[in-house]
């Protein structure tokens, strides 16, 4: 089985999602966690692990705290498997963040919800309901719009993209990837600049 993602806290209290092109997006969450969803693997030393089933126990005394605390039930519930329950914990999460202005929990959190997104995307396009997929990728990108990853937010464009023409909504997958190509010019990435290119000359 492939690994989907690793989620794990070192001493440093830095989390890491380790996904499976090999990239790791560092996330920082207050707890300590090891979750593996794949093969087993050897825990790093400085890991300490918790078992699925717990869940965070703390009463939240303000939503600041909250949302905290449903980062940490979300981040269990990925590792379960259960990327809709997962997601449903992370967005009033974000929004709290958002309503805080707080730029560290909001980056940290769109990253791990965008992440979620792109995968129930990915599990849609693979089950061949595009419209479903293309629902997915939309809330994945507009989730990456406020967490300040721009490379991130052109691959959910180019998904999206890709989808929608498939769809046959060429209008709107030209939207997705003109959209993509001027960000990804923005951040000047040739690789995802190249990307989008090819899209939209086919």
């Amino acid at each position: 089985m492939n690994v989907r993602a690793i989620i794990y806290i070192d001493a440093g209290l830095s989390l890491s999602l380790m996904v499976n092109d090999g990239a790791a997006i560092a996330v920082g969450f207050s707890f300590i966690m090891l979750a593996v969803a794949g093969p087993a693997q050897a825990a790093s030393p400085a890991a300490v692990v918790v078992p699925a089933e717990v869940a965070p126990v703390q009463l939240a005394q303000n939503p600041l705290q909250q949302a905290e605390l449903q980062r940490q039930t979300a981040a269990l519930r990925y590792n379960q498997g259960n990327l809709v329950a997962a997601a449903a914990l992370l967005e009033p999460a974000l929004a709290a963040y958002l309503e805080s202005n707080e730029p560290n929990q909001i980056q940290q959190t769109a990253a791990f919800l965008g992440l979620i997104y792109a995968e129930l995307g990915a599990a849609a396009v693979d089950d061949n309901n595009s419209a479903v997929a293309l629902e997915y990728y939309q809330q994945q990108i507009d989730t990456l719009a406020v967490g300040f990853n721009r490379a991130a937010e052109v691959a959910a464009l180019v998904n999206a993209g890709r989808v929608a023409l498939e769809l046959g909504q060429t209008a709107l997958a030209q939207d997705y990837l003109e959209t993509g190509l001027s960000i990804a010019q923005e951040v000047g990435n040739p690789t995802l600049i190249q990307q989008v290119q090819a899209l939209l000359g086919s």
